[in-house]
């Protein structure tokens, strides 16, 4: 397999989070529900990639199970030859990919989401201590009296 869970793209998540929610579904669907990206093919090659080796000829391979994301289905899958269904499904290594992300996108967040807290919170104390020292000024200054 060439790619690994680090190397997937926002579009191929997003593909693979579409093919999650239905049990098989068609390229043809899967095009129509991203009709802004022109590279679907391309996605859905390098998530549907799976390891094989040769069986006892030549003509015969062996897919090897959860070496890619998505299953493509095949008329004779044990025919390096085949044709393809166009149908696709998502296979464990492709549900463990989006349960990675989606824990990494938590993660991102609630990181990001602790930074900004702590700059507003430096934005107001820095705020309250400005205005103490200008109250502070023109009391000393005698400008209440």
């Amino acid at each position: 397999m060439t790619s690994y869970i680090n190397d997937l793209n926002d579009i191929e998540y997003k593909i693979l989070q579409f093919v999650s929610k239905h049990e098989s579904v068609s390229k043809d669907d899967i095009i129509k529900a991203f009709p802004k990206v022109s590279s679907i093919e391309y996605h859905l090659k390098r998530l549907s990639e799976q390891r094989i080796e040769k069986g006892c000829s030549n003509e015969m391979i062996i897919r090897i199970d959860n070496t890619s994301y998505l299953l493509e289905e095949y008329e004779r899958p044990e025919w390096v030859y085949s044709e393809s269904k166009n149908l696709f499904s998502i296979t464990d290594l492709g549900i463990v990919a989006l349960h990675e992300n989606s824990g990494l996108h938590r993660k991102n967040f609630r990181r990001s989401l602790s930074s900004s807290i702590k700059w507003v919170v430096g934005i107001i104390i820095a705020t309250i201590t400005a205005i103490a020292t200008i109250i502070t000024a023109l009391v000393v200054a005698g400008f209440f009296d």
